[in-house]
This record gives structure tokens, sequence and C-alpha cells, in this order.
């Protein structure tokens, strides 16, 4: 038993000296719970990409050019190739995605004046939040937060989000251009065209001015278009408190 008198004789010189150990502590574990809001008259939202991560990424930045995988987003919806690109990343954590590849379908849409409610793992070190969503019926509209601290609990955070346009694609706002079911304007679906001639940078979206096919007393907006609301739920303790020796 001499290993046994040998740990008490340290545990003695340890109390009398002060110090105390910090057991190791399994990393605390959260979830965030994150509600939308569609606050236009005319726009509806695709199911939204979401992903907890790192401080340091951003999935875009406003006055530089868009990345590729957003920009399909942005224009066709889709965000298979934006969940690849971050699924891939050591600086993400856990990445939602509500919607298959392909053309957004009616039942997958968030309508005007409706939100929807989606939670999504963090932790002490993945505390920041991504979030992305198109704009239907437009060219290369989105929603997004931006690499945005999570909230502590208890104190959730909302913001008012405007909309952004990808800069990837010219705003005709024609059918043959826009993907989307059921647009009135159009009598069904869009066309999903790539018609090219983008500004080349993100930049706050100037809303629909009825130069094509869209009628603006429906579509447009002239303020932020979603509501999103981010409270942080079900903590996990980290483990037991100090222990003096």
């Amino acid at each position: 038993m001499q290993w046994l008198r040998i740990y008490l004789l340290l545990a003695v010189g340890l109390t009398c000296s002060g110090l105390f150990i910090r057991p190791v502590l399994a990393q605390e574990k959260f979830r965030y719970e994150i509600t939308i809001t569609n606050l236009t008259r005319g726009q509806h939202f695709t199911a939204p990409l979401v992903a907890t991560h790192k401080a340091n990424l951003r999935l875009f930045a406003v006055g530089e050019a868009i990345p590729q995988q957003l920009a399909v987003f942005a224009e066709e919806g889709s965000p298979t190739a934006l969940a690849a690109l971050l699924a891939g990343m050591p600086e993400v954590k856990d990445l939602l995605v509500t919607a298959g590849a392909g053309a957004p379908t009616a039942n997958t849409l968030l309508d005007p004046g409706k939100s929807t409610t989606v939670t999504i793992d963090g932790n002490a070190e993945f505390d920041h939040l991504s979030f992305a969503a198109k704009l239907i019926p437009t060219n290369d509209a989105f929603i997004a937060i931006n690499s945005i601290p999570g909230p502590p609990s208890g104190k959730p955070t909302t913001l008012f989000v405007p909309a952004y346009d990808a800069g990837s694609e010219q705003n005709d706002e024609r059918c043959a251009s826009i993907i989307g079911p059921n647009i009135t304007e159009c009598a069904g679906a869009g066309g999903g065209g790539q018609p090219g001639g983008g500004e080349g940078f993100v930049y706050v979206h100037n809303g629909i001015h009825g130069v094509g096919n869209l009628t603006a007393a429906i579509r447009d907006w002239r303020s932020p278009v979603a509501r999103i609301i981010i409270r942080r739920i079900t903590d996990t303790p980290a483990g037991p408190p100090d222990v003096a020796l």
C-alpha cells in the first residue's frame, strides 16, 4: 500500500498549501433554438441551412464576391453544395439542412407571416451560428445571419434581418430566370434559368421593381424581411465542481 500513502501525503500537502485540484471536465454541451419569422407580404423562404461553428468562420462578406456554393443556394434554392462545403470544415460542429437537393417544393417553403423553429447543437468552443435561406420569387435574394455569437442561457437574441443580393445574376425578375413552385405571375413554376450579368458582390437587396414578370405591389419589400430569435436551451452540466483536497 506504499502508493496509497504517497497519494495521501500529496493530498495533505496540497491542502496545507491552499491549493485545489480541478478535475478534468467534460466540455459543456447545449443546444440553440432558432425561430425564423417571415415578415414579408409576398415572399417565401426556403427551408434554412443552419450551422454552429467557431468564431473565425463566415459565410460571406458584404461588398465582396459571394462563395460559389452560397450563390447556388441564392439562385436555385438548393443548399446541397453549401452543406457539403461546410460539412468538410473542422471549424463547423453541427449542420442542419432541412431540405434536399433540387428545386424547393411548396410544402418546404415558409410563407409570409409564418414562423418555423429549428434546433442545433453547440458548445463552448463552437458557439457561433450562421444561417441562410433563399427568397422566392427572386433571382438571387437570400437572408442570412453571418457568424453571430450564440446567446447565454436565459438571454435570447432577437435579430431583424435584411434581404441580401448575391450579386451573381441580374435582377431581371423574369419567370424564365426564377426558381420556385406556384408563382402566380408565372402561372406555375419558374423556369430557373441563369441569366448571368450579376453585380459581382453581395449587397443589401433593393427589392422588386416590376421590371419583368413579377408584380412589385405584391413582391416588393422596404424593410427587414425576417425576424430571427435565438435561444440557448438544454444545458448539460460540464462536470463536478472544484474539489478541495
